[in-house]
Formats: C-alpha cells, sequence, structure tokens
C-alpha cells in the first residue's frame, strides 16, 4: 500500500541480500530513523517494516496452521526423508506459494513491482548501507543481488508449480544438500498444486 520506492526494496532487501538479520541485529534494530533524509529513510523503514511483519505474520495462528499441513502433505510422501530441515522446507515453500496466490490473482501486480524496483538507482544501496562500517564487505553483494534480482524477474515463474520446487531448490540448497531426484520433484510441484488449489480459498485470511 505504501508506494515509496525504496520503502518497497527495503522490504525486500533481507530476502535479497542473504543472511541479512545479523546485519539488521546490528545495525537496524534500534536504529533512529530521523537520522536519514529521503530516499534513505524510506529504505530503513522499509528493512524494519520486513522484520516487523516477519514477527506478526510467523506467529500467526493461521501461519502454524497451513505449515503443520503442508508438512503433513509432505510426510505421507516417500521421499519426505530427503528433506532434513521440514520445518524449514514448509515455512520457506508457504511463503512462495502465497507469492504465487498473489500473482495468480492479479497478475498485472508482478508489472507495477518490477517497474517500480528498476525506478530505483542501486547507488542509493551503497550510499546507506556503506554508512555501517560492520557492512562494508557486504555493500557490493547487495548491489550485485538487487540487480540480479531486478533483471531476471523470477517473480513471473512463480505460476507454474514446477518452480517452486525449482526456487526452494536454490533458497535451500545454502542449508543442505538436495536430494530429490527429477521424478521426486515432479511428485512436489504436484502435491503443491493440490495444496494450492485446495487451500487458497482462504489465503486471503492470511493477509487480512
Amino acid at each position: 500500500r505504501d508506494k515509496r520506492p525504496e520503502f518497497i526494496l527495503g522490504i525486500a532487501i533481507p530476502d535479497i541480500a542473504g543472511n541479512f538479520s545479523q546485519h539488521y541485529n546490528h545495525n537496524y534494530r534500534n536504529i533512529d530513523l530521523s537520522f536519514f533524509e529521503e530516499p534513505e529513510k524510506s529504505l530503513a523503514e522499509g528493512i524494519k517494516q520486513h522484520y516487523l511483519v516477519d514477527a506478526i505474520f510467523h506467529n500467526a495462528p493461521l501461519f502454524d496452521e497451513y505449515c503443520h499441513n503442508l508438512k503433513a502433505r509432505i510426510m505421507q510422501t516417500g521421499w519426505h526423508d530427503k528433506l532434513p530441515r521440514l520445518y524449514f522446507i514448509v515455512h520457506v515453500l508457504f511463503e512462495l506459494i502465497l507469492d504465487a496466490y498473489l500473482i495468480h490473482r492479479e497478475p498485472a501486480i508482478v508489472n507495477r513491482y518490477y517497474q517500480t524496483i528498476r525506478s530505483i538507482d542501486p547507488e542509493i544501496l551503497k550510499t546507506h548501507f556503506s554508512r555501517f562500517s560492520t557492512m562494508d564487505l557486504f555493500v557490493s553483494k547487495i548491489i550485485a543481488n538487487f540487480i540480479r534480482f531486478s533483471n531476471h524477474e523470477f517473480l513471473r515463474l512463480y505460476t507454474v508449480d514446477a518452480n517452486l520446487v525449482i526456487g526452494l531448490k536454490k533458497i535451500s540448497q545454502g542449508h543442505f544438500e538436495w536430494q530429490l531426484n527429477e521424478k521426486e520433484e515432479q511428485e512436489f510441484a504436484k502435491l503443491i498444486q493440490t495444496f494450492r488449489i485446495e487451500e487458497s480459498p482462504r489465503f486471503h485470511l492470511v493477509f487480512d
């Protein structure tokens, strides 16, 4: 609902940057936002908003319910033991499924999102994060990931359930070795499709 481009980018930064939480805890948790002028202030507010919403979302009964249901479906497969961090898997996967739900419901949202993201000068990231000496080595990674994120438009792939498995695979590889074979990945995609179709009539309650 907030249309400020830098605010919208700030919300995405913790996911784009990777391992951002340690920097958030060190640099942002108690930051005085009045210290910044626009557009840096909007960027910092977006970053803080990400963690504020996460805290609400991850403690919501519906989040627990959907993760439990998704985990139960996975546990019924013959390959669930190949996913060693199952709570992590269902947590991330449910968020990807919600992304897909939003895109299925309103396809134009993707165009608006990337138009907004690409309207931002990447130099704002360098200017902002270079203020924190502990993040010096992190700045180039943030900028590189931002450019990759905006250029590749991964969200356009989320309308296909098989692509959610690919996305989950890429995210998981930073945490454990992915062991599912092609057939199992196809079964996983079918499981996601069934879950999304059967459960999506109530997804709007998550956002409410």
